[in-house]
């Protein structure tokens, strides 16, 4: 029987070694770099809140009317955003167009605005 064990605590260490790179290798592939960029005027600030679908925590940042950015490890169709112009986006994602003009999309793998 110990025979048994120390064979398969290696085949099975392996096993668990392999699934585990892979499962790395999988969130490191689904991890992109995404343009983000503000289409008002000059003069104006788009403040986003980027939300990711991990869990992780989610990510303030502001881009100059006019301007793009480039954000990494973004997961398209899974991570989502709110922006909104001149001012911070609500902290509830469902009052946008109540109580003023934002919008709350999901992060695709071109431009994000």
């Amino acid at each position: 029987m110990s025979v048994f064990g120390i064979v398969n605590r290696p085949a099975s260490l392996a096993a668990a070694l392999g699934i585990m790179l892979a499962s790395q290798g999988a969130s490191a592939q689904g991890g992109k770099t995404v343009q983000f960029g503000c289409d008002a005027p000059k003069g104006h600030i788009c403040h986003f809140i980027l939300s990711f679908a991990s869990g992780t925590a989610a990510k303030s940042f502001t881009v100059d009317g006019g301007m793009r950015t480039v954000v990494s490890g973004v997961v398209p169709n899974a991570d989502s955003y709110v922006v909104a112009i001149d001012r911070d986006p609500p902290s509830n994602p469902e009052q946008c167009g109540l109580q003023f003009p934002c919008k709350r999309v999901f992060v695709n793998a071109g431009y994000n605005n």
